[in-house]
């Protein structure tokens, strides 16, 4: 997660649950900050097969 007000951003977590409990703690802290974005990542893996 990254704070749009400020640009503070979250650790790497593998569950969207820690970003999100980060924000909330940074809300509580910051009131005025209410702008969040959350970056996702998913991985890809081709395996060689019949499309070649």
């Amino acid at each position: 997660m990254r704070c749009k007000t400020c640009g503070e951003t979250s650790e790497k977590a593998e569950e969207f649950e820690d970003g999100t409990g980060w924000a909330v703690k940074h809300l509580k802290a910051n009131p005025d900050h209410l702008e969040y974005r959350e970056h996702i990542t998913r991985p890809y893996r081709f395996e060689a097969g019949a499309w070649q």
